[in-house]
């Protein structure tokens, strides 16, 4: 048993101890659904860079853009400050903007010398973006019908919001792919940071499995051609894919299927488990089909009955695979 304590946060643990330590042929990290996550997307983040020209006039009166903390997940909070003679239009377009769009907005501070605008929204993982609000992305729609001038941040602004937006699928981008295997790429816009000097936005993309980080980007860098855009690659992960036919996946559904009497199939995700670390791993349980994904979110539980259940399958399946 191998317990890892870096999962979130680059993956050094496993770096470390395999410089140190076999290979195992085959293995399973408990991290994930059952039946069998046979299928993880590829992980890449990438950094929108752009320098403004400090002395252009900002129509907007925009002093800077704040928002997200993780690009793995959906911001629920993004603050955008206003110079305060520029408040007043802000202000009011604020509030008929969330009569119009539903989206929550707060004025989080308002004094002589600034506005603080707030967009609220709900967090979620960034493999799937679809199922949080994004406050970033609904920030840069309420500034786009603004009335934004055409200084660089303006631009910058404005680019953004066209590019990526609410948008989840890479559409605006160009880079919706899709495969039989693993599904559609999800988009996340997961943190921005903007002030008169410089802009930068954070992305997470989740891309399936027959594709390649090269295409992505290469359609990235095509979609922000003439922007002045920059594009800096971060954190990435190949995909990962083990076939239904394979010896281990058939194993771990055999005692899947014995054990709880479901008759399902392997599954492809956008999250990524320690199973990459291996040179053939797949994310086996622990969460059961139809109970709430708790993954990520306060005060995260399991009922006792289903604590059972794991160690009946897990128990099952090291010894059926130790054979």
């Amino acid at each position: 048993m191998i317990f890892g304590t870096d999962e979130e946060s680059g993956w050094k643990d496993m770096d470390y101890y395999f410089k140190h330590e076999p290979m195992p042929e085959l293995g399973v990290t408990p991290d994930a659904n059952y039946p069998v996550i046979h299928a993880e997307k590829g992980i890449l983040h990438l950094s929108l860079l752009k320098e403004f020209n400090k002395n252009e006039q900002v129509a907007s009166g925009i002093k800077k853009i704040e928002g997200g903390s993780r690009a793995n997940m959906v911001p629920d909070l993004c603050r955008c400050i206003f110079d305060s003679e520029y408040g007043e239009k802000p202000l009011t377009h604020m509030k008929s903007f969330q009569e119009l769009s539903g989206y929550q907005f707060k004025v989080a501070l308002s004094r002589q010398d600034e506005l603080a605008i707030e967009s609220i929204g709900i967090s979620a993982h960034a493999s799937t973006p679809e199922k949080g609000k994004n406050a970033v992305a609904q920030m840069l729609a309420y500034l786009a019908t603004l009335g934004l001038g055409d200084s660089e941040l303006e631009e910058f602004v404005l680019a953004l919001n066209d590019k990526i937006g609410l948008d989840t699928t890479g559409y605006n981008m160009g880079i919706d792919f899709k495969d039989d295997v693993s599904g559609g790429l999800t988009l996340n816009l997961g943190i921005v940071e903007i002030d008169r000097s410089k802009g930068k936005a954070v992305i997470d993309i989740r891309y399936p499995v027959k594709y390649t980080k090269a295409q992505v980007i290469e359609g990235i860098k095509n979609a922000l051609k003439g922007t002045g855009i920059e594009v800096e690659e971060g954190h990435s992960q190949n995909p990962l894919y083990v076939p239904k036919d394979h010896f281990l996946v058939q194993t771990l559904m055999d005692v899947y299927r014995e054990e709880t009497g479901q008759m399902l199939e392997p599954l492809a995700i956008g999250g990524g488990t320690y199973a990459r670390a291996l040179k053939v791993g797949v994310a086996f349980g622990a969460v059961f089909p139809g109970n709430p994904e708790l993954a990520h979110q306060k005060d995260e539980y399991i009922e006792i009955e289903d604590l059972m259940l794991n160690a009946k399958i897990y128990a099952k399946a090291i010894a059926r695979l130790a054979k």
